[in-house]
């Protein structure tokens, strides 16, 4: 092994580590998503005085809608083919979701 083909691993092994800390990245923000998207819509159908399985029901449809519309615009799953039910493709958009981007 010469000293290119070092410099070569090296650099493949690197891009390869900078993709896979982005498909962790994307893991953690689907979620973070969901699961602070079921509470919110859960809790708030629960202190409407709503039964807990529709508040658990509602909960589980908006963290669908999240999870869809945050996998929708990740670069990473560009091509990529998935098959949701039409309310959870358009969940996204009716439920007014909204993305936020610590600085």
């Amino acid at each position: 092994m010469g000293p290119w083909d070092a410099v070569g691993t090296f650099f493949a092994e690197l891009i390869a580590a900078k993709r896979l800390e982005k498909w962790y990245k994307l893991a953690f923000t689907m979620a973070f998503s969901a699961t602070v998207t079921f509470l919110s819509s859960c809790g708030g159908i629960l202190l409407a005085g709503k039964p807990w399985p529709l508040a658990v029901g509602g909960g589980m449809v908006a963290s669908a809608g999240a999870l869809v519309y945050l996998y929708v615009r990740s670069p990473l799953t560009k091509g990529m083919m998935i098959a949701v039910p039409q309310q959870a493709a358009m969940s996204g958009t009716s439920q007014g979701l909204e993305t936020i981007e610590p600085k």
